[in-house]
């Protein structure tokens, strides 16, 4: 794991982030771990405190600054070959098998590789820890993904999401915001700072004109265990996406999922 650093920027979740170190620390306790955080209120010095055993990079970037801004600035102080995209909400166990992935990636020509998630009840009230208790009980996990094609022509992009598929192996245009990347590719293509939400989209897009090549395997998957606190709720429904469209001169974005209800096509606002 010496050439590997994990990169996890984080926004008013401070005891989502304490719970994802506690478990990456837990199956890699010699990994590095970069932090970029944008919060309100900066948890640098209890982070450090709690963790001092570790090996932690945290830094404090100005407030909101966004998710993509914030991974950027992470990526640029990766001093590692490759690095682990993590969400603050994630939780690592047996199945975040970072060395059967890297082995993956290193053995290939691909620039990016991604895993899947296993997601839990989001908890936005106290009652759904006691649905999120009955998932652990029963393992009961509902397995996503995000993988699929990404068709160019003109002023259209068409999208075509797999979600329910997880291959041992497949090459695809679009991963999760978990993945396993050699840190040159992404410092060259980066994400676009002013999205500072949906974000996501635009990024595959993007590695997709500049030929990065990316695949998934099912070989490493990681816990979703999201919490949606009233302060961070607040910046989530803010709308980026036409701005990544108006940027790139895109006027419609349709999006298939192998989930039909899922379907929908974005039109940029005409100026």
């Amino acid at each position: 794991m010496n050439d590997i650093s994990v990169i996890v920027k984080t926004l008013d979740r401070k005891r989502c982030l304490i719970r994802l170190l506690k478990s990456i620390f837990k199956y890699y306790p010699t990994i590095k771990v970069l932090i970029a955080d944008d919060s309100e209120i900066s948890s640098k010095d209890e982070i450090e405190d709690k963790f001092n055993k570790f090996d932690i990079e945290y830094y404090d970037i100005s407030y909101d600054s966004g998710a993509s801004a914030g991974r950027n600035y992470l990526v640029s102080k990766v001093k590692t070959n490759f690095f682990l995209l993590c969400d603050d909400d994630f939780v690592f166990d047996k199945q975040t098998d970072i060395e059967t992935a890297f082995k993956i990636l290193k053995n290939t020509k691909l620039d990016i590789l991604g895993g899947y998630i296993r997601n839990y009840k989001t908890v936005s009230s106290w009652w759904h820890n006691l649905i999120i208790l009955g998932q652990k009980i029963f393992r009961y996990e509902i397995p996503s993904n995000y993988i699929g094609t990404i068709n160019m022509k003109d002023d259209e992009v068409h999208l075509d999401y797999k979600i329910k598929s997880f291959p041992e192996y497949e090459k695809t245009d679009m991963l999760l915001q978990f993945f396993l990347a050699k840190t040159e590719a992404v410092k060259n293509n980066p994400w676009d700072d002013d999205l500072k939400i949906q974000e996501h989209t635009a990024f595959f897009i993007n590695a997709k004109k500049s030929n990065l090549k990316m695949a998934f395997t099912n070989k490493i998957s990681v816990q979703h265990r999201p919490v949606l606190y009233k302060k961070y709720n607040s910046k989530r429904s803010r709308e980026y996406f036409k701005l990544f469209m108006e940027k790139n001169k895109i006027n419609k974005v349709v999006m298939t999922y192998d989930i039909p209800s899922r379907n929908k096509t974005i039109y940029r606002e005409s100026k």
